[in-house]
This record gives structure tokens, sequence and C-alpha cells, in this order.
């Protein structure tokens, strides 16, 4: 009997809140509902147009916003540009690498660590890459004063190393105006040097630096140089020939390829004045033997430059 009231206990409970459930859903009355109203017609105002401020008060590395001029600007050097394709494009001041590819970074460094230190180094070099058979010259000059006035030094140990064969042999620095020095008693003190003539360099290619110590105005500092180069010749351009196809320049190399590889020429056109004009390159994959490869300078290069 117990069990049965506690069931009808437990429905009674179970419909007074379904009850409730629906009168709180009909406003928390059993009264009919009003009458449906008309929904009122709603007006929208259209948003204002916020367009983003237009200012030079500040450049744009700083937070700055783009001047109109400056868009305009910007669209129209894309415009120009976008017209070349990929494998040849015109010379312009942004493209300088393309003419001195080889050349080396020589930066400013400190010769004396100490506080109010005046004097500086320079570890430069003819070239960074040296192609196979040629020879490397770099240079060793310390400067002071804000004239940037060379002192003597003194190269008192260098040597040649690599990363895999270690030290590869001692090299002298030397101002005498020969073997890869310019001027003779100027300061700056040269060394050349062929690397296919090292054997421990001959076998492959491997990073290499030279270690020197440097004695100037009572300091003693040690510095370094990289450089690259090749321990063989994969490639040789045997002649070249050239003609107008298409609106292009057109050059076709025949060359001599010793290994198996993918190959990349690259090649600048420069007018009689010396003005470069426009360049191009190409990449092939090339069997050993005799091949040959087509580099095409765009056309429209020339007749943008007038020349």
């Amino acid at each position: 009997m117990s069990s049965t009231r506690n069931k009808l206990a437990v429905a009674a409970f179970l419909l007074a809140c379904v009850v409730a459930i629906v009168l709180l859903l009909r406003g928390g009355d059993d009264k009919p509902s009003a009458a449906p109203t008309a929904p009122r017609a709603e007006t929208y105002a259209p948003k204002p147009t916020v367009r983003p401020a237009v200012t030079e008060d500040k450049p744009l590395n700083e937070g700055g916003t783009p001047s109109v001029a400056l868009l305009e600007k910007s669209l129209a050097d894309y415009k120009a540009v976008s017209v070349y394709p990929h494998w040849s494009r015109p010379h312009s001041p942004e493209t300088v690498e393309k003419l001195d590819w080889n050349r080396t970074v020589v930066s400013d460094l400190p010769m004396d660590d100490r506080e109010g230190g005046k004097t500086i180094y320079h570890f430069g070099a003819s070239r960074w890459s040296v192609p196979y058979g040629e020879a490397f010259v770099s240079w060793i000059e310390v400067l002071t004063g804000p004239n940037g006035r060379r002192i003597p030094a003194t190269i008192t140990e260098a040597q040649l190393f690599s990363i895999e064969g270690g030290r590869i042999g001692p090299l002298a620095y030397h101002d005498d105006g020969k073997d890869g020095d310019e001027v003779a008693g100027d300061h700056r003190y040269s060394n050349r040097l062929v690397p296919s003539q090292f054997p421990k360099l001959a076998a492959k290619a491997q990073q290499v630096h030279i270690e020197a110590i440097v004695d100037a105005g009572g300091v003693k500092k040690p510095i370094t140089r990289d450089f690259a180069y090749a321990p063989r010749k994969v490639a040789e351009i045997l002649g070249a020939t050239e003609q107008v196809r298409a609106g292009h320049l057109v050059v076709e190399l025949e060359v001599l390829i010793a290994e198996k590889g993918l190959y990349t020429f690259e090649a600048n056109v420069m007018a009689q004045d010396g003005t470069p004009i426009v360049y191009g390159d190409k990449s092939f994959p090339l069997e050993p033997g005799k091949q040959t490869a087509q580099i095409a300078m765009f056309g429209r290069a020339f007749h943008e430059k007038g020349k």
C-alpha cells in the first residue's frame, strides 16, 4: 500500500511541474491569450560608412596610414613590374646584386673592445665565392679616428681552416704591393691563395675560413673571414650566340658539363655606355657532355630604357 502511495505522490509532483511550466509559458495565468496584434513596421536607419583615416603624420613603419598618393604610386609600380615574367626583369637600383653578385660585405668591427676604444678593423676580400682554379685575395686593415685613418698593424698569425679537415695550412699577409697587395706601404695587409691548390680542399666543397691574430695600437685580436670555393670545374662555357626571337633577345650558350645536375645560368645586358638594361636567368637539368642552354631577355626592357 505504501508503495502505491509513493508512486501516486511522485506522479502528482510531476504533473504539478508540467502545469507550472505551461503557466509560465502562457504568461503566468490560465486566461486565454489576447488576440495577436499585427507586427509593427520596423524602421532601419542606414549605418554611417566608416572610412579609414588617411594621414601622412606618421611613416608606415610607425603605424601611419598610407596616403592616397602613396597607394596610387604603389599600384602604378606594381602594374609596371607585373608585365615582366619571372625569368627576365629590367635592371633597377634594387637589382644591384645581379650586377655584382660576388661582392663581399665588409663591416666596421671593433678592434678595441675596451670602453672608449676607438679603433675598428676590416677583414675584406675580393670575392666571397671562388671558381675552380682561381685566386682568393683577402686583406686586413685597422683604422682609427673620425676619418678612418689606417694605422700600422702586425698579422702575428694566420691559418686556413676547414670544418671537416681542420687546419689546412699557414698564410702570410704582406704590404709590399705584390701578389694581391694593391699598394705598398698603405697599411692594408693582403694575402692571395688558390683553394684548388690545397690537397685537403680538392676532394669536395666544405666550409672554410681564415683565422688571423692582429696586433695594432697595443691590442691583439683574433679575427675570421669565411668564403666559398669550387673544388672542381663542373661546367664550362664554350661559346655563345644571340638572336631576336618573338621580340626578345635570346642568348644560346654552348656548355661542357662534367657532372649531371641542375644548372642555373644568369645574364646581364648592358648598353654601350655601361647602363644596365635587363637580366635573365634560367635553370636546366643537364647531363655530362656538350649541351646548350638558352637565356631570354624580355624585349620590352630595351624599349623602356631607350637603349
